[in-house]
């Protein structure tokens, strides 16, 4: 299977080195990391459709009823890969699953796959690689290539009154039910400006109205505030102070080869800015930002 979605993290993160020395050694780590990740997707292409476990037609991902046990062996492996290079933290809590027996690193991943906390490092990082595969996203795609939920939305204002139905404000991901992670706007034929939701776990990407909080749904234009700093132009903080959260927005009209997650791990600057001002992120990225 075509690696696209992770030469894509491995090549920005190993450009942003250069130009974002004060994540430096955070974006090392990623490097490593989406290397094993790959590998997580290559191994389950290989294993075949029996680990593609999806709900009913036109429901999400059903993560949890994916066979923990006979995903377990991959999972150790991940384990085995992300030790030499991760903190001594990440490093250590690694090693403690190691030193489990397998029922209990099967047991880890699925409350995981369960409670989908973000603060579960390894099931979650592990989770990415499968759930990208899962999702078809780790297949080579046009770049304008996304998967739009069901429901019409205006792509250039707030939803009108027939727009507001459950669809039409999707605020998770249609196809495995995570929040998003960043929004991203671009031009597209005929909708110039479109802002898309990417999401935190599998990669899918889904239209979603613009002044439109992505948490609580206020289209209270008093209420949404938009935040850019001159270092990073092309990525900027949206804030809600209705709800007092708020998602990073990587502009491809500025910078068209940015990658959302990997752009937005390499702006912890702009999440403590935020922090400082009482916010709350939709999502923390993989590295607890």
């Amino acid at each position: 299977m075509s690696a696209g979605l992770w030469r894509r993290r491995r090549s920005r993160a190993i450009e942003l080195l250069s130009s974002a020395p004060h994540a430096d050694e955070m974006l090392e780590f990623y490097v490593g990391l989406v290397e094993l990740q790959e590998a997580v997707a290559d191994e389950v292409s290989r294993a075949g459709e029996g680990f593609a476990v999806h709900g009913a037609e036109g429901s999400v991902m059903q993560l949890e009823q994916l066979p923990a046990d006979a995903i377990e062996p991959l999972f150790a492996d991940f384990l085995l890969g992300v030790e030499p290079i991760g903190t001594v933290v990440i490093a250590g809590a690694a090693r403690a699953l190691l030193d489990c027996d397998a029922a209990e690193r099967a047991q880890t991943l699925r409350t995981f796959w369960l409670q989908r906390s973000p603060a579960d490092f390894l099931p979650r990082a592990f989770t990415e690689g499968l759930a990208c595969f899962m999702a078809g996203r780790d297949a080579a795609a046009p770049a304008d290539g996304h998967v739009q939920a069901k429901g019409g939305q205006s792509e250039d204002g707030p939803p009108t009154d027939g727009e507001r139905g459950a669809s039409a404000l999707q605020m998770r991901c249609p196809v495995c039910g995570s929040p998003p992670q960043a929004s991203v706007l671009r031009d597209d034929p005929g909708a110039l400006g479109r802002r898309l939701l990417v999401c935190s776990l599998c990669a899918t990407d889904w239209a979603f109205p613009r002044l439109t909080c992505a948490h609580c749904g206020s289209v209270d234009a008093d209420l949404l505030h938009l935040h850019e700093v001159e270092s990073v132009p092309h990525v900027r903080i949206e804030e809600c102070a209705a709800c007092t959260r708020y998602i990073k927005a990587v502009d491809l009209r500025k910078l068209g080869n940015a990658e959302p997650i990997v752009d937005d791990l390499a702006t912890p600057e702009l999440d403590l800015w935020a922090d400082h001002r009482g916010l709350v992120k939709i999502h923390p990225n993989l590295l607890g930002l």
